[in-house]
């Protein structure tokens, strides 16, 4: 359960709450150390806004939101038979993913892609695999496990979802990890994907900024070939039954 809770915080992805009022902080959140920890990231700019719920068994029994610099503002308590669509799960369930993942010793969370994908495939097929993930100088190779799970690999986001920058505007025009891949419409392999992906630069050095970026689709890939299963295979026997979970899936029926 604390992977669980550390997952979800480190890359918590919360969209605007519907009343910006100033209420006081509900008794039930008060002794909540994760509201201090995150109200610290809205402040210093790494993060632009959280919704955090609490939950028993009966149900939401408290909720609140933070907004860059409005403040803690109120939300509506969720109905407990309600359907709620929550957006960004990829991102903590794939961390879920990989910190079980290295809990049974496939991998070192601080190991180098270079590191993790020599240890990952087999030695006939390493070097093939090495030449098509990235160029041998490219920074990619400096880039840490942890890096991808805490969005600070150098990764930019697609300007599908709104992000910034030139290097976003590429990604877009070139499919790469866009509305087709969110919809379910690219028919391009994960692997090649990831390769187009390593021939562009990097935003920034691998380690040293906090970005929102496609560094989970990265992710999602280098534990398949760590795993040695496609990516929903592994989610269904490292997550979902071990919950009890019967069915995992990333979209609904509009009916």
């Amino acid at each position: 359960m604390k992977y669980l809770r550390l997952s979800f915080f480190l890359n918590c992805v919360a969209f605007a709450a519907s009343a910006f009022s100033e209420p006081e902080l509900p008794a039930n959140l008060a002794p909540i150390k994760e509201v201090t920890a995150l109200d610290k990231l809205v402040k210093n700019g790494s993060w632009p806004q959280f919704q955090l719920s609490v939950v028993n068994e009966e149900g939401p029994v408290g909720y609140i939101a933070k907004h860059d610099d409005r403040g803690i503002v109120s939300v509506t308590k969720p109905e407990r038979n309600g359907i709620a669509r929550l957006f960004g799960l990829s991102k903590p369930i794939t961390n879920l993913l990989a910190l079980k993942m290295a809990e049974d010793g496939l991998f070192s969370l601080d190991q180098t892609i270079y590191e993790f994908i020599s240890n990952s495939v087999k030695k006939d097929d390493l070097a093939s695999t090495l030449k098509k993930f990235a160029e041998p100088d490219s920074d990619v190779w400096r880039i840490t496990i942890r890096d991808l799970m805490n969005h600070t690999a150098g990764y930019a986001n697609n300007a599908d979802f709104i992000a910034p920058g030139d290097l976003a505007k590429t990604y877009s025009r070139r499919g790469l990890f866009g509305i087709n891949c969110f919809a379910g419409k690219s028919r391009t392999p994960l692997g090649d994907l990831v390769s187009e992906l390593n021939s562009l630069p990097l935003v920034a050095a691998p380690g040293s900024k906090f970005g929102l970026s496609v560094s989970t689709d990265v992710l999602g890939f280098l534990l398949e070939l760590a795993g040695n299963q496609r990516l929903e295979d592994l989610l269904r026997n490292y997550v979902a039954m071990p919950l009890g979970m019967s069915d995992l899936p990333s979209n609904f029926p509009s009916s």
